[in-house]
C-alpha cells in the first residue's frame, strides 16, 4: 500500500512478520519505506503502539530512500510512561503468551485505536487459532473471566468489546472490515457472532 510517496507493508503482513520473530531477540523487519510517515497509518500506529509498550525498537536506516524497521530489543525495554490518566493493559508474561492473553492484546489495539471488534474467524486468523470456534471459546473466556464487557448491538453491526482494565472500547460499524485492513484489527461479519 502507497501513500504520499511512502510505501507500507500491510497489516496482515505486518502481523505475521511480527508474530515470526516472536523469541528472537534483534529481530527485524521493514514496515514503510520513502520520504516520510504517516502518523495516521494504521501499520505507523501499530508499530508505535509496540515501542511505548516496551516490545519493539523503531529505526530508520538510510541509504538513499528511508526504510523504517521494527526491532524486537535484544534486552527487555521498559515501557514509556503512561500519559497522565492513561491506563494500560498490563498482564502477567505467561497470561500474555497464552490465546486468551493474545486475543485480549488484540482486542486492546483494536479499542486503542477506535476499531472494531474482530470477528471469530478473523479473530482465528490474527491468532493463528484452529478455527473461529476455538476463537470463541477464548473470547468466552475472557468475558467470562470479567477481563472484557461486550454489547452487541443491533443485528448487521459488529459487539462492541470493553477492554475492563482501560475502560477503552471498539468501536461500532454496521459493515465488515476486509482481513488486510487490519493493520491491529478487523470487524465482525454480520451473522457471525
Amino acid at each position: 500500500m502507497q501513500t504520499g510517496g511512502t510505501e507500507y507493508i500491510e497489516g496482515w503482513h505486518f502481523e505475521a512478520a511480527w508474530a515470526a520473530t516472536k523469541g528472537k531477540p534483534g529481530a527485524s523487519f521493514w514496515y514503510a519505506r520513502g520520504p516520510a510517515l504517516d502518523p495516521g497509518n494504521a501499520v505507523v500506529k501499530l508499530a508505535a503502539q509496540l515501542q511505548r509498550e516496551g516490545k519493539a525498537e523503531l529505526h530508520i536506516q538510510r541509504n538513499g530512500v528511508p526504510v523504517y524497521v521494527i526491532k524486537r530489543p535484544g534486552a527487555k525495554v521498559a515501557p514509556a510512561p503512561a500519559a497522565p490518566g492513561e491506563r494500560r493493559l498490563r498482564l502477567d508474561p505467561e497470561f500474555e503468551e497464552s490465546g486468551q492473553g493474545r486475543m485480549l492484546r488484540l482486542l486492546s489495539r483494536c479499542a486503542n485505536f477506535g476499531l472494531p471488534c474482530p470477528s471469530y474467524q478473523e479473530l482465528a486468523d490474527q491468532l493463528a487459532l484452529r478455527d473461529r470456534f476455538e476463537a470463541r471459546r477464548l473470547f468466552d473466556k475472557l468475558r467470562e473471566s470479567g477481563r472484557i464487557e461486550t454489547r452487541t448491538p443491533d443485528q448487521g453491526q459488529t459487539r462492541v468489546v470493553t477492554i475492563v482494565a482501560t475502560g477503552k472500547r471498539t468501536a461500532w460499524t454496521g459493515t465488515s472490515v476486509p482481513a488486510a485492513e487490519i493493520e491491529v484489527e478487523p470487524a465482525q461479519a454480520a451473522g457471525r457472532r
